[in-house]
């Protein structure tokens, strides 16, 4: 903690501002001013939201076709063995990267879904901004 080691007046300089009594560590007991793990993690899914827009997914085009032609919900082809989740990247630059690395085998078309996080949850479909994993049996590509 802080310390002062003589007269001094407090002038924040921004509020809220840091001072001496909400000052504290997190793994002090009763520290209920420090932010938690999972308050930080909240704070770091809204700051990955507000730098990325859009979310970019790639899906084997006739799937797609499929999907639309019959009005069904298109599942990637992992999505049970995944947890029940659909993998997408913020960043569509590393697209090629991710299909060479987790499809190169494939002979298939592949599509690109452009969404935003608010389309999706207007879904029903809640977003996670995480660390790359892997896909079904491959292992996560380092980026």
């Amino acid at each position: 903690k802080w310390v002062w080691p003589g007269k001094c007046k407090y002038i924040p300089i921004c509020l809220p501002a840091f001072t001496p009594s909400n000052c504290c560590r997190e793994d002090e007991e009763n520290s209920d001013l420090a932010k938690s793990s999972q308050a930080m993690e909240a704070l770091r899914q809204l700051h990955a939201r507000a730098a990325h827009p859009f979310l970019f997914h790639v899906a084997p085009k006739h799937l797609w076709e499929k999907a639309i032609s019959s009005a069904e919900i298109y599942y990637p082809p992992t999505f049970q063995v995944d947890g029940s989740f659909t993998h997408a990247t913020a960043d569509p630059n590393k697209l090629i990267a991710v299909l060479n690395h987790f499809y190169k085998a494939s002979k298939d078309d592949y599509v690109c879904l452009k969404m935003t996080c608010t389309s999706l949850e207007q879904q029903g479909i809640s977003t996670l901004f995480e660390h790359t994993s892997p896909v079904g049996d491959t292992p996560a590509i380092d980026m």
